[in-house]
């Protein structure tokens, strides 16, 4: 079992700026993922002529950027595939590619 602790940072104190900034990129960056899941896993499940603007947008970045996430993969071994009906999770390590491109 692991042990976590709760450290409350006053706003006097001088790393609260800091952290209220990491704090709110971490949830920026987390929603953004989410978005880019749930507009994937919602697109690919409709037929290409019911899509949204959102989904429709979203599936074609992933499609562009595929070759580049390609192309700055260190294990050349395992390719990213575009995501299919019917296995539209995205793993982390896409994710980190797609948004690294």
């Amino acid at each position: 079992m692991f042990r976590s602790y709760s450290i409350d940072v006053c706003p006097g104190n001088p790393l609260y700026g800091y952290l209220d900034q990491c704090a709110v990129a971490y949830t920026n960056i987390y929603n953004t993922g989410l978005f880019v899941c749930r507009q994937v896993y919602f697109g690919l499940n409709k037929e290409e002529d019911q899509r949204q603007e959102n989904e429709k947008l979203i599936l074609k970045q992933l499609s562009d950027a595929l070759p580049l996430m390609q192309a700055t993969r260190k294990d050349s071994e395992k390719q990213y595939s575009m995501p299919v009906k019917g296995k539209t999770a995205l793993s982390y390590t896409f994710l980190n590619s797609f948004f690294s491109t």
